[in-house]
């Protein structure tokens, strides 16, 4: 990109139609806030698929997170400008979490910083691959 040059803003209809679905209790009083899905989103990965991990966390996070998910197709109260631009960055936390966790999952082995205690050793013959995750779903290819 060329310096200075800032690529256009989105226009409002584009921008609308990805906070629609985002929008369906937009301000009732027991739908989540964009905050605190972003906060629970944290504390699950951290407690879940931190540095050391296991099955049962990682199934446990991957549980909350599609929970998370929900809450957020629910709807999310935005009362405030700020909260529309949260909503997404809240959406796409989910997501990203989710991809993390179910990655997490399916590697069997300890691999740099992040350990499975339940799969403590590396494993080069089965795992020097590459994980990848489609986005939009839930399937997960090894190659």
């Amino acid at each position: 990109m060329r310096r200075g040059h800032r690529p256009p803003p989105a226009t409002a209809p584009a921008s609308s139609a990805r906070l629609a679905p985002l929008q369906g209790s937009s301000g009732g009083a027991d739908a989540p806030r964009p905050d605190e899905i972003r906060d629970a989103v944290r504390a699950t990965l951290l407690e879940g698929a931190g540095l050391y991990r296991t099955r049962t966390g990682l199934e446990r996070a991957i549980a909350r997170l599609e929970a998370l998910a929900q809450a957020v197709g629910a709807g999310l109260a935005m009362r405030t400008p700020r909260d529309r631009l949260r909503a997404l960055e809240a959406q796409n936390m989910v997501k990203t979490g989710l991809h993390v966790a179910r990655s997490a999952l399916a590697r069997t082995e300890s691999r740099g910083a992040h350990q499975r205690t339940d799969h403590a050793a590396r494993d080069d013959a089965r795992w020097l691959r590459h994980v990848i995750v489609e986005a939009g779903s839930s399937r997960i290819a090894i190659q």
